[in-house]
């Protein structure tokens, strides 16, 4: 988790400003009934769906402006997770409801939302949206009447409805239930005048409240009537995070469908939570996950899942997810036989047909373990509640934002934390120590098969799985058969190899000596300072937070109160904007605060030093490993530099795929157009209405309500329409092509025998969102999951931004555009799939037409990629038969790399690269580029020398590229290297945190750089970077096409009409 010193990151408000108002022939149709009695009797929510659809929810405000760069703000993550349903328009004022979501940054930051969704009365000029046709009760067919809305309601005009508006607050720290309390009380300070404006107090809760550090500082907060407490426990203790209301999870489950739900989750098995009370979701799942410490889930965690998401439930990969009960229904059919359902509303956990059994837990350690938790939560679990009848009404006001605003004393009784063995400790912590004892036990002697990298170990580090598990008793080893092969533990191994002075390895590894100190036949006791400390920490210091000041604010702010004087401000209703001169300047730190944070800094550093400094474990064989080293989290799977530069392929092609696209979306017309660009809708002049009030985004549609009878004028707007959606079509033709290709160089990776890493399908996730195919994202995942490769919290990241960029487009327009744009909404078949194959279903991609500033007539003909290589690229081990058979090319590649040397010839007259030349700076000695490529130090991505292969000493190697372009300009030398270019050899390491650094470099910003013409010009390092780049693709005979993209005018890559299949371009190779 990223050092943060301000307890939230975030504050937003996402509101529904509602649509334009159609022309009258395209209004939506409503039935209505003309019989008083069945329309009284008729349920309205099919026509309050249609009403909802008038109403877009988007982020209308949110505090601070800008982003944190490793953490950068999730608009579309706020409008998906604030209103998972959308926004559902209601008939009749509702309480505001409270309920909590967890995303996941880019950077692998986990986002705890907490929101407050509050329903606001609007009038609706209900005619100028939907045409009524009266029906009689004999002519109304039951289906039909579903969709009636009562006479009366529709006789005025107009009608009144309430439009939900979210209140989001965003921290990396699960204080839900404090959150929640802060958001009701900043809700009712909305409903009364203050002396200060809600900004002052938005800027409080995000930059002026601080974090607690780390079991030393209780952090106070007061707003209007509660006094709301933050503090995190201390590193040597194994409660989670002191905001968890544990008593909750035991409320809805009864304690031996707990353990089994843990023990589900220990091996990693698939388990969805239902419930209509969406703020259970988010808290009963972290309660959960935190009681599989020491280990940590590593796989799809998003409690609660949106509609448009519900593909994942098919993956086959573990994941633990969230979803509205209402939804239940629709989501079996997404829902793989292997998933555990748990109905939390109904306190039932359900095993799929295809659920794998869980393997027996130790005896005696499970009756330890239903002791404790029966002892300390047994009653809990209300029977006779659920029995009497009374379980629903009690049910109902969960998420109710005023009824149960739970508070820090709720979930520990400080009573209970005296001084004293067995009594420095609440329940809730007794609860998740017992899981704690259980890992404890099974685990206690894992310390003695890890085995360490060293010098002397030339298999690199590892854990002998098989030795420990047959070391241990016989009724430990199923479940420890399962445990060792979980990407869990073997994160658990990897974190005690390079971060062995972290404090939760300290801990648990101090947690088995303290158990090991209690043997009698133990003579030598193991010290535990880290667990002594705890002691200390008991006490800890209180900090009250600054209060909301009004230093500085505007004099003619707010409004005069004439009894007292004094300016006040009041409010209508919550607002959906803020007043950006209202927020003054933050207040600093507290003193304690800052020290705390650099005391922190300073013992971290000084444990990893000590840890580093420490005598490692030893071992006489390497074995017994558990099938693969462990490797540094920098080092790819493959080590290769032939895998690694596939990574740098994948790196910088995709952030050209699917961009054009994108920039239609976002209201960009191609070069040449200086119109703005609006999507096709099917409903004319569809779209949003921007508000010109500072105050909210709701503008009546009443006044922008024009009906267009000139036939010409209409006719025109047809003609543009068209365009537009011929402009749209073209871009999504071309988006599929370049996607195409991105695809088939990954079967040629494979087909190399090459694994792709984590961050290559990361890449193409990306790709396939920017493109809407979210089909391919689910065969992605499919294909990680063969592959071994594990989908981390930034995979999941990527994937919830690729189906929230199809879900967003308009699924009316998308219907007209090719099938493979739209969302996938049925099961995905992942065994089919995985034996079919993605590839053989997809039209295959090339150069088509081409427009350059200056055009080339042989630019999709003549040659292929080895005659080219032979005349433009001089190198002692490139151009042979034998290696071109070796690269496994497709068709569409090769044509693509045909291309390619066309369009190198065609920028650059007379082109020569020269990759020959490499010399060891040491021996003198003559180098080719296998032997360059050989010498780089694998996984590194700071080191710039290469190994020579005879005197092993290290330098810097170069290769030279020469021009006759007029402007070219080379690196100064005379003689015969006069107008050559001289660049260093980059390792693909290297040159992946060199493109890493330009493409991070805003958000369509970094691969412009890099397309830009004039990129390889700028400067020399400009100039190294582009020319590694290129030669490292046609080393390994990449497509490189798109590097001169800038200097054409239409894609590069686009589809033709004969470009079928290629031979072998299936996964299943």
């Amino acid at each position: 988790m990223a050092a943060r010193s301000y307890l939230c990151e975030y504050f937003s408000i996402v509101s529904c400003p509602i649509l334009q108002a159609p022309s009258p022939s395209n209004r939506t149709p409503i039935l209505l009934s003309d019989d008083e009695h069945t329309a009284e009797s008729q349920d309205t929510n099919d026509t309050l769906e249609k009403v909802s659809e008038i109403f877009k929810p988007k982020v209308t405000a949110r505090y601070p402006l800008s982003d944190y760069p490793d953490n950068p703000f999730m608009s579309e993550a706020m409008t998906t997770f604030s209103m998972p349903r959308g926004s559902e328009v209601k008939s009749r004022y509702l309480l505001p409801k409270i309920h909590h979501f967890v995303t996941t940054s880019e950077a692998g930051l986990k986002n705890y939302g907490t929101v407050m969704v509050v329903f606001e009365e609007t009038t609706l000029p209900i005619s100028s949206y939907f045409t009524f046709t009266p029906l009689s009760i004999t002519s109304t067919s039951i289906e039909s009447s579903s969709t009636s809305l009562p006479s009366d309601s529709l006789d005025q005009e107009p009608i009144t409805v309430y439009v939900p508006k979210a209140l989001i607050l965003i921290s990396l720290t699960p204080f839900l239930p404090t959150f929640r309390t802060y958001l009701s009380q900043l809700y009712r300070l909305s409903t009364t005048p203050t002396p200060l404006p809600l900004e002052r107090y938005i800027r409080n809760i995000t930059l002026e409240v601080p974090s607690p550090p780390i079991g030393t500082v209780e952090v106070q907060l007061s707003i209007l009537d509660s006094v709301l407490r933050f503090w995190s426990p201390p590193a040597n203790q194994p409660v989670a995070w002191v905001g968890l209301p544990f008593r909750l999870l035991f409320e809805f489950l009864r304690w031996k469908d707990i353990i089994v739900l843990w023990h589900a989750l220990a091996l990693e098995r698939q388990v969805v939570l239902v419930s209509s009370q969406l703020s259970v979701l988010t808290v009963t799942s972290e309660i959960l996950l935190s009681l599989l410490f020491p280990l940590t889930w590593t796989h799809c965690y998003i409690p609660l899942l949106p509609k448009f998401l519900f593909p994942v439930l098919s993956a086959p990969m573990p994941f633990l997810c969230g979803i509205d009960k209402r939804d239940l229904e629709e989501a079996r059919g997404e829902i793989n036989p292997e998933c555990i359902i748990v109905d939390l509303d109904e306190g039932t956990v359900n095993f799929g047909a295809g659920t794998m059994p869980l393997p027996s837990l130790p005896n005696r350690r499970r009756l330890k373990l239903e002791r404790e938790l029966e002892s300390k939560a047994g009653g809990i679990f209300d029977e006779s509640l659920r029995k009497g009848g009374g379980w629903e009404e009690t049910l109902s006001r969960y998420d109710d934002a005023f009824n149960l605003a739970v508070r820090p004393e709720d979930v520990r009784d400080e009573d209970e934390e005296e001084e004293g063995e067995g009594k420095d400790r609440g329940d809730w912590d007794a609860v998740q120590e017992a899981f704690l004892r259980f890992y404890v036990a099974m685990l206690k002697d894992y310390r003695n098969f890890i085995i360490f990298p060293s010098e002397d170990n030339p298999m690199g580090a590892g854990f002998k799985v098989k030795s420990f598990i047959k070391a241990q008793p016989k009724d430990f080893q199923p479940f420890l058969n399962e445990l060792c092969v979980t990407q869990m533990f073997d994160a658990f191994i990897t974190k005690r190899l390079y971060s062995p002075g972290e404090d939760d390895v300290t801990f648990f590894d101090e947690s088995i000596d303290a158990k090991l100190n209690r043997y009698k036949l133990k003579l030598k006791k193991i010290e535990t300072p880290f667990l002594q400390s705890a002691k200390v920490h008991r006490k800890l210091k209180t900090v009250v937070s600054p209060e909301p000041s009004g230093k500085d604010l505007p004099k003619d702010a707010g409004v005069l109160d004439k009894k007292t004087n004094e300016r006040i401000f009041h409010y209508d209703h919550f607002p959906s904007t803020l007043n950006s001169e209202l927020f003054g300047n933050p207040a600093p730190l507290p003193t304690v605060i800052e020290a705390e944070n650099k005391k922190r800094i300073s013992t971290a550093r000084l444990r990893n030093h000590s840890s580093a400094a420490m005598p490692q474990a030893t071992s006489n064989s390497s074995s017994f490993f558990s099938g693969s080293s462990l490797k540094k989290e920098e080092s790819s799977p493959d080590a290769s530099a032939e895998s690694a530069t596939f990574t740098v392929f994948f790196m910088a092609y995709t952030a050209v795929v699917g961009k054009g696209l994108k920039d239609l979306d976002e209201g960009k017309l191609p070069e040449g157009d200086s119109t703005r660009f609006n999507r096709p809708s099917s409903a004319e002049g569809e779209h949003e209405v921007e508000s010109a009030s500072s105050e909210t985004s709701f503008v009546s549609a009443k006044s922008n309500q024009e009906t267009e009878s000139n036939e010409s004028s209409t006719a025109s707007k047809g003609r543009v329409v068209n365009k537009k959606s011929e402009v749209y079509e073209e871009a999504k033709a071309t988006a599929k092509a370049q996607l195409d290709l991105a695809f088939k160089v990954l079967v040629m990776m494979r087909a190399r025998g090459l694994q792709p890493e984590s961050y290559a399908y990361q890449c193409l996730i990306d790709a396939c969102g920017r493109c809407g195919d979210t089909e391919r994202v689910c065969e992605l995942l499919g294909l990680m999951h063969d592959d071994g490769v594990v989908a981390d919290s930034v995979v999941y990241s990527c994937l919830v931004k690729a189906f929230s960029v199809d879900s967003s487009r308009d699924q009316k327009a998308a219907a007209l555009l090719p099938k493979f744009a739209n969302g996938y909404g049925g099961a995905i078949d992942w065994n089919k799939m995985r034996s079919m194959g993605g590839g053989s279903e997809r039209g295959g991609s090339s150069a088509g037409q081409i427009s350059p500033h200056r055009r080339a007539s042989s630019a999709g003909s003549g040659g292929t990629p080895k005659s080219f290589m032979k005349k433009f690229f001089t190198s002692k081990n490139s151009g042979n038969a034998e290696g071109e058979e070796a690269f496994h090319l497709t068709e569409s590649i090769s044509r693509q790399n045909a291309l390619g040397e066309s369009l190198l010839e065609l920028l650059y007259k007379d082109v020569a690269i020269d990759t020959s030349i490499a010399m060891c700076n040491v021996c003198d000695k003559a180098l080719t580029e296998k032997d360059v490529s050989t010498g780089w130090n694998t996984g590194d991505a700071h080191d710039y020398c290469v190994t020579c292969k005879y005197c092993k000493g290290k330098g810097v190697t170069r290769f030279s590229v020469f021009s006759t372009n007029e402007t070219w300009e080379g690196s100064g030398m005379e003689g015969k290297h006069e107008g050559k270019l001289f660049c260093e050899f980059l390792s693909p390491w290297v040159l992946r945190k060199e493109l890493m650094s330009i493409l991070d470099d805003g958000d369509d910003g970094g691969i412009a750089v890099l397309l830009d013409p004039n990129f390889p010009n700028v400067s020399k390092e400009k100039g190294t970077i582009f020319w590694n780049l290129l030669v490292s693709l046609r080393r390994e005979r990449l497509p490189f096409t798109f590097l001169f993209q800038g200097s054409f005018g239409n894609s590069l890559i686009t589809p033709t009409p004969d470009d079928g299949d290629d031979e072998g371009s299936n996964f299943g190779l």
